[in-house]
């Protein structure tokens, strides 16, 4: 696995208008990248890219391009490099307008320099894209950010661009109030969190929001598999268990629109999701109740 720092130069699929998605786009450098990009990619984007270079299998005498599997912002740190980006995407900004920002603003540019009130000689369009593009740094800086806050607690790359996706700015809080959120991404499930992850945001073996989260997989997966919205207490307890540990789980057979727990009707949609929280109580031993 090879990582390529690579700036968004044309996009080649999908035509039109980004879309997330399978994409394939060509470098400043000239380079070929084919791979998908969970959110929406525009010209002068810079990105990390993690994959292998490989041969074009139907058209072998074609440059090889660079096939990645993950994918991730790369917003310059530097002050001065990060002027370098702003003005590469604006329109109507080189670099003698470039360099006259930096001499009024300095280091403080991307707080102070609003309308460029200090810069003379641009038009308004260049002032409005200007405008555009702190707005648009900021919402990098914010995905970056999120994106490698998640990964330094064991997300993957992949998980923490969809992360991104799902919840935008709300990543960190949501995630550090229960880490059992990102269950709710698409092909991630309750072992895909319940190891360094949920460690790493301080869950301990018998915290509740685990047990809750394994009652909801557990129900979820039955409920799936048998086509009912009616669960075994003592399945559902059984296989609890032996993802937590001692737990007692209460399950009332409801309404053929749903079950109870604890208590708490759940509503099963169709993708078995539930549209209430539910509580398991994390204890030693497993008595009936």
């Amino acid at each position: 696995m090879t990582d390529l720092q690579a700036a968004v130069e044309f996009i080649l699929y999908p035509r039109g208008e980004h879309v997330p998605g399978f994409t394939i786009f060509r470098s400043r450098n000239g380079k070929i990248c084919k791979g998908s990009v969970p959110w929406q990619l525009d010209k002068g984007d810079m990105l990390i890219l993690s994959g292998e270079w490989k041969p074009d299998a139907q058209r072998p005498e074609r440059p090889h391009a660079f096939c990645f599997t993950d994918v991730r912002p790369d917003i310059p740190t530097n002050p001065r490099a990060l002027l370098a980006y702003a003005c590469d995407l604006t329109k109507g900004i080189g670099p003698a307008k470039e360099e006259a920002i930096w001499n009024a603003y300095g280091a403080e540019w991307p707080s102070t320099s609003q309308g460029l009130a200090k810069v003379s000689g641009l038009r308004k369009a260049a002032r409005d894209e200007w405008t555009i593009t702190l707005e648009r740094l900021v919402t990098e800086r914010h995905k970056a950010d999120a994106i490698a806050w998640l990964m330094g607690h064991g997300c993957t790359h992949t998980m923490a661009a969809a992360a991104w996706v799902r919840w935008g700015r709300e990543i960190q809080g949501r995630v550090a109030k229960n880490p059992y959120a990102l269950t709710e991404l698409p092909g991630w499930g309750f072992a895909a969190v319940d190891g360094d992850i949920r460690k790493s945001l301080g869950i301990a073996d018998d915290d509740p929001r685990r047990a809750d989260a394994a009652l909801v997989y557990v129900v979820g997966i039955e409920t799936k598999n048998t086509g009912s919205t009616i669960v075994s207490v003592d399945q559902v307890r059984r296989a609890v268990q032996d993802l937590v540990g001692p737990c007692n789980v209460v399950a009332i057979g409801n309404e053929s629109r749903g079950i109870q727990v604890l208590g708490c009707d759940l509503a099963l949609a169709t993708d078995f999701k539930f549209e209430h929280a539910i509580h398991a109580c994390m204890f030693g031993g497993s008595d009936e109740s």
